[in-house]
């Protein structure tokens, strides 16, 4: 079974990072907006395959140590094939570019931002909504620590 890696980064605010898939028919969920992420290497551990789709797709660097796990599942894609999916949680430092270098767009999104987009994969939405939920319920004492 393969193994979809994601990290979502959020602002204390509660925004959450996404991303507007391409446009392109032969890709699964064009044109949607979902978590940044991709397929694990099967010489890689997830968390670093995840740090490397966000690295590859926005430019972003976040240290292993800063992400947390958010969500490990199994869903099926279109098409019948089922994946594994596991998604970490992560502080956006404030002083990175975020780039967009896969996709449409990269930007971060309010929770009703989120809930307003008529065209987010379904499976992605519960868990942005989460991740939103623990950055707005995060102290600025445990950012720092």
């Amino acid at each position: 079974m393969k193994t979809y890696v994601g990290v979502v980064l959020t602002k204390p605010d509660g925004s959450v990072l996404v991303q507007l898939r391409d446009d392109n028919p032969n890709i699964d969920y064009p044109n949607q907006w979902s978590t940044i992420g991709g397929l694990k290497e099967k010489y890689e551990t997830s968390t670093i395959a995840a740090l490397r789709e966000l690295e590859e797709e926005t430019g972003h660097r976040v240290v292993e140590g800063e992400l947390r796990p958010l969500i490990e599942d199994t869903f099926e894609k279109p098409g019948g094939e089922r994946v594994k999916r596991i998604v970490y949680l992560g502080p956006y430092d404030g002083k990175q570019q975020i780039n967009t270098n896969e996709g449409q767009e990269i930007r971060f999104l309010s929770q009703g931002e989120l809930e307003s987009l008529p065209n987010i994969i379904n499976i992605d939405l519960p868990l942005l909504k989460k991740a939103s939920e623990i950055a707005l319920s995060t102290t600025d004492v445990e950012r720092e620590n």
